[in-house]
């Protein structure tokens, strides 16, 4: 076998994969075989998180799972951009953009071009509340496109909100890495209520996380009985999900299969499985800033404890389309979002959906759906101007 020469192949122990990992070249793939006897890797406490700061594809080849069941640490891997500044706006900006940022207009930030580089990521914020419900600041991330002729910095979308001087405004100046992972199985220990390490606390299991990444991908992986959160992504651009399972992360109070926090943008999950988690998908905020056009398409969303799709309104933009929900417990979608579209699915034995906080402004669209046994139909949901947009339901109760 011919091996590229910007490929790193690896077959032996964990700490043969880990070694791989943090040898490889930014921008090289590591692929990684099936062990000979057929069983996993296990991943040891010492060894863990894998952290990964630069540009890398690992790709399983044959069944490659990573398992591991008698220790406690967060995530197994956290793949993470780099901060190179935070900068203040030397003068406003304007507001052009909506919800998921439609417009292609370029929008500028005014402050020196010589501090950042095309493909960085900006993530801006100022001091204004994004509604009167909540205490999270508003905030936005954009790729950096060029240096305007003034020197300023022109990122590719428009803005969807003003930032304002007067107001702090801020730009969080990122050099993100690009991942991408495919054909590989994680599998936590399980334990949602125990103390594993013996430090008194329980403990949580997670996944994967993405912080300050860019257009990266997981394909054809696995992630399940990590207690806490099977994937979080956290300020990142342009993710993509597809033909991937996240499964029982169910721990009281956490428990989200996939989590999309803060700022993030464009994070698209298709042909993929959520099932028999707390939630699903949870989209929210713990820092500052808003996450804009995530969808879920194609998927099936099985039983949950809670809602199998959960957005906090601290989100911009949520659309749900062709998904087949199996869920008999919850309702499907508890939305906080500022637009939220929830189109031709298939939702079987729901309660209704509903919207949560007081989103400002928000949109509803619930249309073209099939409702399957419901336990209630729409015409028992909530008449307001929350809930105005319902067209063309089908109820079935065969």
């Amino acid at each position: 076998m011919v091996t590229p020469h910007n490929e790193t192949v690896v077959q032996g122990t964990w700490s043969d994969v880990v070694t791989a990992i943090q040898n490889a070249e930014p921008g090289a793939t590591v692929t990684i075989h099936e062990k000979s006897d057929g069983s996993a890797y296990q991943p040891t406490n010492d060894t863990t998180p894998v952290e990964i700061n630069k540009d890398l594809t690992i790709v399983g080849s044959g069944d490659v799972r990573f398992d591991w069941d008698d220790w406690a640490y967060k995530y197994l891997f956290v793949i993470k951009g780099s901060k190179r500044s935070t900068e203040s706006l030397d003068s406003d900006t304007q507001a052009g953009g909506t919800y998921d940022d439609s417009s292609d207009q370029a929008d500028h930030l005014d402050y020196p071009a010589s501090l950042t580089v095309p493909g960085d990521l900006n993530v801006i914020h100022d001091d204004a509340y994004w509604s009167s419900d909540n205490s999270y600041h508003r905030g936005e991330s954009h790729v950096v496109q060029d240096e305007a002729e003034n020197g300023d910095v022109r990122v590719e979308e428009s803005l969807i909100y003003d930032y304002l001087t007067s107001r702090n405004a801020k730009v969080e100046v990122i050099e993100p890495v690009e991942f991408h992972l495919k054909n590989v199985e994680l599998d936590g220990p399980s334990a949602v209520d125990k103390d594993i390490d013996g430090d008194g606390y329980k403990d949580f299991f997670e996944g994967i996380k993405l912080k300050w990444c860019k257009d990266s991908t997981l394909e054809n992986v696995t992630v399940r009985n990590c207690s806490s959160i099977g994937l979080q992504i956290d300020e990142c651009y342009n993710i993509d999900i597809t033909d991937s399972k996240f499964e029982k992360c169910k721990k009281d109070g956490i428990g989200y299969g996939v989590v999309v926090y803060n700022a993030s943008a464009h994070v698209s999950i298709k042909d993929s499985h959520l099932n028999e988690c707390r939630h699903g998908l949870s989209v929210g905020t713990n820092r500052f800033g808003q996450s804009r056009n995530v969808s879920v398409e194609d998927c099936v969303l099985g039983t949950s404890t809670l809602q199998i799709l959960d957005a906090h309104p601290t989100c911009e933009s949520l659309h749900v389309q062709n998904c087949h929900f199996q869920l008999g417990t919850e309702m499907p979608l508890f939305s906080g979002a500022r637009y939220t579209s929830l189109e031709r699915n298939q939702i079987f034995d729901s309660w209704k959906v509903n919207v949560r906080g007081n989103p400002p402004n928000p949109v509803f669209n619930v249309e073209n759906n099939t409702f399957v046994r419901p336990k209630q139909t729409p015409s028992e949901w909530s008449t307001s101007d929350q809930m105005n947009l319902h067209r063309n339901n089908i109820v079935d109760t065969i």
